[in-house]
């Protein structure tokens, strides 16, 4: 995700992800890397969902994650444990920069995935 140098951008990535169960547990983990140092004026989120709603980036219900100041290398994300409110949870990533730069400024997302957390007694 990424904008043309001299523009500002504001854009990102919904995935509705279904057929998951209420008294399931779920943890969406990746690695994000951007090719500016993060601040006031660019930034990188991940958010989710459980309520499932694709329609609106500026839900109450999303939780978002700015990811830290780093930048030309992978970060790794993890979020804390989701529990959907129905059968489905969204998952959000996001890309602003605020500012037109000399430099393109872009976000690479990868290996995103939301994986039911086993959740066993210790013994």
């Amino acid at each position: 995700i990424g904008g043309d140098a001299g523009r500002t951008i504001d854009g990102g990535y919904v995935q509705r992800v279904e057929g998951l169960s209420r008294a399931d547990t779920y943890r969406l983990s990746g690695q994000v890397r951007s090719s500016w140092p993060l601040d006031a004026d660019h930034e990188c989120r991940v958010g989710y969902d459980p309520t499932g709603q694709t329609n609106n980036p500026g839900a109450v219900t999303i939780a978002w994650t700015p990811l830290p100041p780093i930048h030309g290398e992978f970060v790794a994300y993890a979020s804390e444990p989701i529990r959907p409110g129905a059968d489905a949870v969204s998952v959000w990533l996001r890309v602003q920069s605020r500012k037109a730069e000399k430099f393109p400024f872009t976000a690479d997302f990868d290996d995103f995935v939301l994986r039911r957390v086993v959740l066993t007694p210790h013994r």
